[in-house]
């Protein structure tokens, strides 16, 4: 019994035995289980860490892209005019600004002026800085707050990288011109296209800065044989020494409806290397108030750039505002010359670098916010100087005219242009203007190009003393309005050819300014004017010459009378010549350009168009014969023309054929005789100018026909 109860005890103790065993063996088990799970769980954790830095970079990558994007479009985005202008300094001028030591290249040679002996008070411009400001804030307040319609950062940016090349071989112009001048005429035009514009701020045409027309006109000294040219002595300036005409560069306001020469100069702006006027002798040199022409100043280099700043005193004496500026890109010297007080040269020094970080320092200090401050420094920038200096140009007065400029010429200096006698065709038969009236005082609210011109039949009548031409569209106000009843036919001219060159005399003695127009078309010697004598209608054109070139028009004066059987025909009809220098005049055309001798011809005609010779029913070949009889016309007379180009070769509708102009260097008479020389005998010239004058008249046809 007791085995039996031991075997049952040993057999409970295997049996617990085994089942600790399982149990042990279920425990490591799901101690093994319990550590996979956290080994996965780890794993998961990591995963979701690894998942979880990922998401963290890409949000990190969408924000930066985003940025990016915000930037893009922000530099990409139409500016606003503060923003625009805020550019322009900090992007582009500071540029230059930073080159200080780089020595920039300019157009030339340091410019020269006229030589002038009367002495020019410098004076400090006195309400500059408030008066630009007043400007520059009445265009800003112009702009609303929320128009971009300016370049953008990001062109501003591309601008600027152009500016790295200045300081190797670009010229100074070329910044001012690209990075200060466009960027204020861009702001203007923006301007015009802004709803409810105040007048004050609108302007008609377009505003641009240019170089002369005339850069390429200048005074003939030419070893050309013209026999029997008197030689004529200059009287007013004509080209500075360096051969340069006027300023450097000139803002203009032109009307692309008119003609080109209908442009409104505004001011003009000479550019000068830093090296040779730095901002600081500038300031030096300009804070005394002395008289240039009288005071010795203390150091060749303060009078050097004194000399140099008045360099555009004669500019501003010629101009029609008197307005003007010197720049070296670091400084701008904004000049004004007051009529009422001719002999001084008001002045003002800007450096926008310099001026923009003082005043930005100066705000600072006195704890203004920093957009505050940028904004009200704008205005210093060379963008916001030149801005506010080109809206005061457009309003500042101008001269009245030709008169006004002489007179203003003859105060400033002492004289007028000077003369000796009067040197006149006809005006030794002058009659007593109590008998003959010019008609001017009538009149003098006509301009030359309100009458039409004068037929070639009813000038030729005039110099002839023959009939009037009743076809002439003036012939009623030649009979002084009262037509008669018999007409026109058979009736002479009221005024004899004398009579009428010394009304015309009287005419521009009394004023250069009514009854004469310049037309703007200049060729190498010559100036073209549209001329009405007032009491009578005679309307006509003029040939007008510098000093230097007015032996050129005597000479031509003289070829017409060989010419005289031809005249209004092949040629046109010669009137006669003043030399406006007998009565202390010339006709100022543009800087250092003054027409002092002033021929008078019929009117020849204009340039072959197609679309007159349709008109007309004239051929190619027709016209071509009509050249060449033109051009036998002349020869017969005696005259070798020695210049056939075409243009000098003119159609008139009038008589619906061809007419050569332009003698100032053809040989007539003897003179003609004269040209022979072994290689060419005089025969053999006019065949050569027979070819020419065809050649120039198929050239123009079909110029125009391709053109067209």
């Amino acid at each position: 019994m007791h085995q039996t109860e031991d075997n049952a005890v040993r057999q409970r103790i295997l049996e617990l035995e085994e089942r600790r065993k399982a149990s042990l063996q279920r425990i490591q088990k799901m101690e093994q289980q319990l550590q996979e799970r956290d080994q996965q769980l780890q794993e998961r954790d990591q995963q979701l860490q690894k998942r979880a830095q990922q998401l963290h970079k890409r949000a990190q990558q969408l924000q930066e892209r985003d940025q990016q994007i915000q930037e893009m479009n922000r530099r990409m985005r139409p500016s606003t005019f503060c923003e625009f202008v805020e550019g322009c300094h900090g992007t582009l001028y500071s540029e230059l600004a930073v080159q200080s030591n780089v020595r920039l290249e300019t157009n030339g040679s340091t410019t020269t002026t006229y030589s002038t002996d009367r002495p020019v008070k410098l004076r400090e411009w006195v309400g500059f800085v408030n008066g630009q400001k007043l400007l520059f804030d009445e265009i800003c307040d112009a702009f609303p707050p929320e128009h971009r319609d300016l370049y953008c950062p990001d062109l501003l940016e591309s601008f600027r990288t152009d500016i790295n090349s200045l300081r190797y071989n670009s010229r100074l112009n070329k910044f001012i011109r690209e990075n200060i001048e466009e960027m204020v005429f861009n702001i203007m035009t923006e301007l015009q296209s802004l709803d409810g514009l105040d007048r004050g701020l609108r302007f008609g045409g377009n505003l641009g800065c240019a170089f002369s027309p005339y850069k390429d006109f200048t005074p003939h000294d030419e070893s050309v044989d013209l026999r029997g040219i008197p030689d004529s002595q200059p009287v007013v300036p004509t080209l500075r020494d360096n051969g340069r005409l006027g300023p450097d560069r000139r803002c203009v306001l032109s009307n692309p409806t008119v003609t080109r020469m209908s442009s409104t100069m505004l001011f003009g702006c000479d550019i000068e290397n830093p090296y040779h006027l730095p901002v600081e002798q500038l300031r030096e040199a300009l804070q005394p108030a002395t008289d240039v022409g009288q005071a010795s100043q203390p150091t060749a280099l303060n009078a050097k750039v004194k000399r140099d700043v008045i360099q555009s005193y004669d500019y501003l004496m010629e101009s029609s505002t008197g307005l003007g500026i010197l720049t070296t890109g670091q400084a701008f010297v904004f000049l004004r010359v007051d009529r009422d007080n001719p002999g001084t040269l008001f002045y003002h020094i800007a450096a926008p670098a310099d001026d923009v970080a003082q005043a930005l320092a100066s705000d600072a200090a006195r704890g203004i916010p920093q957009a505050t401050s940028k904004r009200n420094s704008l205005f210093l920038s060379a963008v916001g100087q030149y801005l506010a200096f080109t809206l005061m140009a457009m309003r500042h007065p101008r001269l009245p005219g030709q008169e006004a400029r002489l007179e203003i010429f003859k105060h400033s200096s002492g004289k007028g242009p000077e003369g000796e006698n009067r040197n006149s065709q006809g005006q030794n038969e002058r009659k007593d203007q109590n008998t003959k009236s010019n008609g001017l005082s009538e009149r003098k609210k006509h301009r030359a190009q309100d009458w039409p011109y004068c037929s070639q039949k009813c000038l030729v009548g005039l110099v002839r003393g023959d009939d009037m031409d009743p076809t002439c569209p003036n012939v009623t106000l030649h009979c002084q309005d009262k037509a008669g009843d018999a007409g026109y036919h058979l009736k002479r001219h009221l005024i004899s050819h004398a009579e009428w060159l010394s009304l015309l005399w009287d005419q521009f003695q009394q004023s250069l300014d009514v009854g004469i127009t310049y037309e703007g078309v200049f060729g190498s010697r010559g100036m073209l004017f549209k001329v009405t004598l007032l009491g009578y209608g005679y309307t006509f054109v003029s040939k007008g010459a510098i000093s230097a070139d007015a032996k050129y028009l005597q000479h031509e004066a003289e070829v017409y009378k060989h010419l005289e059987p031809v005249q209004g025909i092949h040629v046109p009809v010669f009137l006669g010549a003043i030399d406006l220098r007998m009565m202390r005049k010339n006709f100022w055309v543009d800087f250092g350009i003054h027409v002092v001798h002033m021929m008078f011809l019929s009117w020849g005609g204009h340039h072959i168009e197609h679309a007159e010779m349709v008109r007309f029913e004239i051929t190619r070949s027709k016209l071509t014969e009509q050249a060449e009889q033109a051009m036998n016309s002349v020869h017969d007379r005696g005259v070798i023309h020695q210049d056939v180009r075409w243009e000098n070769v003119l159609f008139n509708p009038e008589t619906k054929g061809i007419m050569i102009i332009d003698f100032e260097l053809s040989a007539a008479g003897q003179d003609a005789g004269e040209l022979e020389k072994p290689e060419k005998t005089v025969q053999q010239l006019r065949l050569k100018e027979l070819y020419d004058v065809v050649l120039a008249v198929e050239e123009e046809i079909d110029d125009y026909l391709d053109y067209s």
